[in-house]
């Protein structure tokens, strides 16, 4: 049982980045964490493409142990100190797109803009039945949906500007 307890609490401060997802710009401050990923997952795609692909799986399932086991450590109704999603959400926002210094702080910026206004957007439509899914999916969800939109978004800017 303390093995068990232990686990929790290690998956607990990786989903929550120690104390960062407990300071007001976690949030932030956690997403940025997204970028040296985001540059090994580019250096692996110019190697070879499919383990880039199985890179970015692995980091996703990993992601969600982590979140489920985090999420039995916490009470919370909606466990704000995760903030491992949101580097989720950035990795899938910047997939597929050039790094370039502008689109990418424009792609950051963006990406808390839309998920600032998410719960507004989304709400209405899909409910709070998304925040109760299993297995940590319905925190890691709302972000996807996030990441997914501002790829859209930017992969438009990237087709216009070419």
């Amino acid at each position: 049982m303390f093995i068990f307890q232990k686990i929790k609490e290690i998956s607990f401060k990786l989903a929550s980045f120690g104390r960062l997802g407990q300071s007001t710009l976690g949030m932030f401050l956690s997403s940025l964490a997204a970028f040296p990923i985001l540059f090994l997952g580019r250096i692996l795609y110019d190697i070879n493409s499919t383990i880039f692909y199985w890179f970015i799986g692995l980091v996703v399932v990993f992601s969600i142990v982590i979140i489920s086991f985090a999420l039995h450590f916490i009470s919370d109704e909606y466990p704000s100190n995760i903030v491992l999603d949101k580097v989720i959400g950035m990795m899938l926002t910047f997939a597929f797109i050039p790094l370039r210094w502008k689109l990418m702080l424009f792609g950051f910026v963006f990406f808390h803009v839309v998920n600032f206004f998410r719960p507004f957007l989304f709400c209405k439509t899909l409910g709070k039945r998304i925040n109760e899914l299993p297995f940590g999916l319905g925190i890691l969800a709302g972000d996807v949906v996030t990441g997914v939109i501002c790829n859209i978004f930017l992969q438009i800017i990237v087709w216009v500007v070419r």
